[in-house]
């Protein structure tokens, strides 16, 4: 009886087994049906399909029945199977106890998800208590709780501190070489490498109040401090204060600055920072800025030098600036007017007031620079003035092409700008008495490497005034030409996507026949070249 039971439900099982040939066999019935009923619809004769659509339905059925029936049996041995290992488990866990785990946090997991996880713990935990379950899965619960907390206050306490503190820097070393300085044609070669390590170090000490220390070290390789090697000795070279200053909100759109600040304003023609000098630059000061709903106002007193702490009115200088920068679309995006007043009582009681406007913008590609200033002081004289305007284009939304003029009367007061950005990275020049043509284009080749080329033309705006140097020293006034030279830059920047930067740069200044008369007669190129890495962090 058993025997003949078995054979029966063998014959039923490939009876009804259902293979991928059925499968197909339906598929195909189901798209016959398909097709004759779309004929029926478009119009033909329900009677010529009636047979065929007849027995197609009748082993439809067949077949889904044979399918449904595999459904069946496949489920029920899944069953059987699922009760097998139901059945190990508790074998293997009555004869295994196994340890009591505490979980684990990555650490870049957030204070957010953190809180989240406590207190789904704690919610699964009172579930277990309430519903009496097994005194092991409470105190697991209970271990990754005190885990959780535990991990909140920590972490907690680090997010506190972070937002507290944070520092970044940079690191950076120039080698360069260079010949035929102008003024010393011939005998001025040089080749110097630097580097520079600046840390900033930023402290939030409420909403309100904030501190900035800046350190860092300069210095020339191999080059002596305090007539002492520092190189190979058991001197070491000095860290300094770049910047050392807090900030303090006196409202929600007031700050008042006061200490030692990089102070830079628009394309560091009147007032920069001087990234490019190795030491750069800062001033000790005090600054005010209001801020609204167009740009802001700053408000500064700097007291440039300070040779006597007594009241003594003939050793000070000093630096006050009123600059207010507004923004207003594409056309005008940025609108700056300022006010510079300088008096240096030091020697010979130069007072002068500088008053200068700024605007930038683009219509479309094309692209406009502007920068004008003029000085007044009863002891500066005549042509006290600078103008500087660029006008340029983009193509190909990335290369663009601009072209500048800018003039500098023989009595202007170049302050504090950037030069080496302006006139020529040869840095034969400074901005006085001074007529000033380039074109300039730069090209992000590809994302990680950019050119950039310009050629400069420069000639004396008053050929009874001598010419400058970068820093304002003046050279001698022989001859009668107003050709001083061209130059010509190339810079080459490589980046990393690891925050390094390499640039490789040259510029060769020609001389022109001031430059000639001024030299003997010799006209032998300056030529510069450097290599530069900076390492961000």
């Amino acid at each position: 009886m058993i025997k003949t039971a078995l054979i029966l439900s063998l014959f039923m099982v490939q009876t009804f087994a259902f293979s991928s040939k059925d499968q197909k066999r339906l598929d195909f019935i189901n798209e016959e049906i398909k097709k004759i009923k779309s004929r029926i619809k478009e119009g033909q004769d329900p009677a010529l399909f009636e047979k065929y659509l007849t027995d197609f339905e009748k082993e439809k059925k067949i077949l889904l029945s044979k399918k449904e029936e595999k459904k069946k049996v496949v489920k029920k041995e899944a069953k059987k199977a699922k009760k097998k290992e139901k059945k190990k488990k508790i074998i293997t866990k009555k004869s295994k106890v196994r340890p009591l785990r505490v979980m684990s946090l990555n650490k870049n997991v957030s204070v957010e998800d953190v809180k989240a996880k406590l207190m789904s713990e704690r919610e699964r935990l009172l579930y277990l208590l309430r519903n009496n379950k097994s005194d092991r899965d409470v105190k697991q619960a209970q271990l990754n709780i005190t885990y959780l907390e535990n991990e909140l206050s920590k972490r907690g306490n680090e997010s506190k501190l972070r937002d507290k503190f944070n520092f970044d820097g940079h690191v950076q070393f120039r080698t360069e070489t260079s010949n035929n300085r102008q003024a010393t044609q011939g005998d001025r070669q040089s080749e110097d490498s630097f580097y520079r390590v600046r840390t900033n170090l930023r402290f939030k000490a409420n909403d309100k109040l904030d501190f900035l220390l800046a350190l860092q070290a300069t210095k020339g390789f191999g080059v002596n401090e305090s007539s002492s090697s520092t190189s190979g000795s058991l001197k070491s070279t000095e860290v300094d204060f770049y910047e050392a200053n807090f900030k303090y909100k006196l409202a929600s759109n007031l700050d008042f600055t006061l200490g030692r600040q990089a102070l830079a304003y628009g394309d560091h023609l009147i007032i920069g920072s001087l990234p490019w000098a190795n030491t750069a630059r800062s001033f000790d000061a005090a600054k005010l800025r209001y801020k609204n709903k167009y740009g802001w106002l700053d408000v500064i007193y700097s007291q440039l030098s300070d040779n006597d702490t007594q009241r003594i009115a003939t050793d000070d200088k000093d630096l006050v600036v009123v600059y207010n920068s507004m923004k207003f679309n594409d056309y005008l995006k940025v609108f700056d007017t300022y006010f510079i007043r300088q008096v240096d009582h030091r020697t010979s009681e130069l007072k002068f007031n500088t008053v200068g406007i700024r605007a930038k913008g683009n219509f479309g590609s094309f692209f406009y620079r502007t920068e004008n200033g003029i000085q007044k002081g009863a002891n500066l004289g005549d042509d006290a003035h600078q103008y500087n305007i660029e006008l340029g284009n983009k193509f190909f939304k990335k290369y663009s092409f601009s072209g500048e003029y800018s003039i500098a009367g023989k009595n202007y007061q170049q302050l504090f700008p950037t030069a080496h950005k302006f006139l020529g990275f040869a840095d034969v020049l400074g901005r006085r008495n001074i007529k000033h043509f380039a074109f300039h284009f730069k090209a992000p080749i590809l994302p990680w490497i950019a050119l950039r080329a310009d050629y400069h033309n420069f000639k004396r705006d008053d050929v009874t005034a001598p010419t400058y140097t970068l820093t304002g020293g003046a050279r001698t006034t022989t001859g009668s030409s107003d050709d001083i030279g061209d130059e010509v830059d190339v810079v080459v920047t490589f980046k990393s996507k690891y925050s390094i930067k390499l640039q490789l740069g040259a510029a060769w200044f020609m001389p022109g026949q001031h430059m000639k008369d001024i030299n003997d007669g010799d006209a032998d190129t300056t030529n510069f070249y450097y290599a530069q890495i900076n390492a961000n962090f």
